[in-house]
């Protein structure tokens, strides 16, 4: 569970350490990022990789992932702990409306 921005997305979850990663192995379209933390630049760069959804272990309400996740129209649960220690691929449901990730 965390705090939710934009609509709900479903797809596969691609997991990334930190923006050095996420360059390295970028992430296909239709992916749903988990991050521990995304910072500016990584928010910056989900959107020019044209990434829709993020999902982040750490922040909240006034973190920097929530503003920018707003401000790039990103779809996004900050806060939800755990989104990480799921297995990559798992196709899951980013639920903004009950603010939970749902695996599928």
């Amino acid at each position: 569970q965390g705090l939710a921005i934009g609509p709900p997305v479903r797809g596969p979850l691609h997991i990334r350490r930190d923006l050095a990663d996420l360059l390295a192995r970028p992430l296909p379209a239709d992916a749903i990022l988990a991050m521990p933390a995304l910072t500016a630049q990584a928010a910056v760069a989900l959107h020019a990789l044209s990434i829709k959804a993020v999902c982040c272990e750490h922040g909240g309400a006034m973190s920097h992932a929530a503003l920018m996740a707003r401000e790039l129209g990103l779809s996004a649960l900050i806060g939800c702990r755990g989104c990480t220690s799921l297995p990559e691929g798992t196709p899951v449901h980013l639920d903004t409306r009950t603010a939970r990730l749902r695996p599928q």
